[in-house]
């Protein structure tokens, strides 16, 4: 029996109705080859999750990949910011934190979002997403922080700019307060 890499996956996932997951388990006793895919979806799967949990990685993603990722068992907080709010926002032990931007971005081909933020004792910083990933099915600009990486702000204020060319889309505010 042949098993396509989609099917792997998600059976790496525990996603597969339990009839299908034990053929697929029987022909991984019988196909070397499916075994060894196996496996490298398996250390694949390790090493984001390394990236990730150390920090080292700082994207958009979707609503559903974020699902996936709670699904996983990674420890999330998620804020959710209409233009012009300020919204108030900490952070315990997660391990993630997803910042939602909610707006109307069904009929722009491309957004940029540009960070400014005020930290407390330390400065000011910036950060630019060029071309960000929009999640149009729900209408959301979904960026993805390191846990590690928030908890060591200081006070801070953020301020998140979504632009299309010369058209401003919206602004969004944070403003961080450190866990105590």
């Amino acid at each position: 029996m042949t098993v396509g890499l989609e099917e792997l996956i998600r059976y790496w996932q525990g996603e597969l109705p339990p009839e299908r997951e034990a053929e697929v388990e029987e022909a991984l006793f019988e196909d070397m080859a499916t075994a060894r895919r196996l496996e490298a979806i398996a250390r694949l799967d390790a090493g984001v999750r390394a990236v990730v949990s150390a920090g080292a990685l700082r994207s958009g993603l979707t609503v559903q990949a974020v699902e996936g990722l709670e699904q996983a068992g990674l420890r999330i907080r998620t804020y959710q910011i209409d233009p012009g709010q300020i919204v108030p926002c900490s952070i315990a032990e997660e391990d993630l934190v997803v910042i939602r931007l909610r707006g109307d971005f069904a009929n722009v081909e491309r957004v940029d979002v540009g960070m400014e933020g005020q930290l407390e004792g330390v400065g000011p910083m910036s950060e630019r997403y060029d071309d960000a990933p929009v999640d149009r099915r729900a209408g959301e600009i979904v960026l993805v922080y390191p846990g590690d990486r928030i908890r060591a702000l200081p006070r801070s204020q953020f301020r998140y700019t979504v632009t299309s060319g010369d058209r401003q889309l919206g602004e969004f505010r944070l403003d961080h307060t450190p866990a105590s």
